[in-house]
């Protein structure tokens, strides 16, 4: 689940760049542009060459390996239910 989520983002960042592709740079853009990095860190990593369509895989990689983290540290902290 987590790496659906993980490829989804980047494409739906991707599509909604090019509806707003036109428009003036402003506050809202900036936000814009700031949620778009914090949900795919994979585009900050400077000196890499991931190319655009890498970016899901790498993104969906990514999401998985947090997810998969976090489901077992909460497998270590909360007993199983009986």
């Amino acid at each position: 689940m987590f790496t659906v989520v993980g490829f989804v983002v980047p494409l739906f960042w991707l599509f909604l760049s090019f509806i707003l592709f036109t428009a003036h740079q402003s506050r809202w853009t900036d936000i814009y542009w700031l949620i778009v990095h914090i949900t795919c860190p994979v585009w900050n990593l400077q000196g890499s060459d991931i190319g655009l369509l890498l970016v899901p895989f790498a993104n969906a990689a990514l999401y998985g390996l947090v997810g998969f983290l976090l489901i077992k540290i909460k497998r270590a902290v909360v007993p199983p239910r009986k």
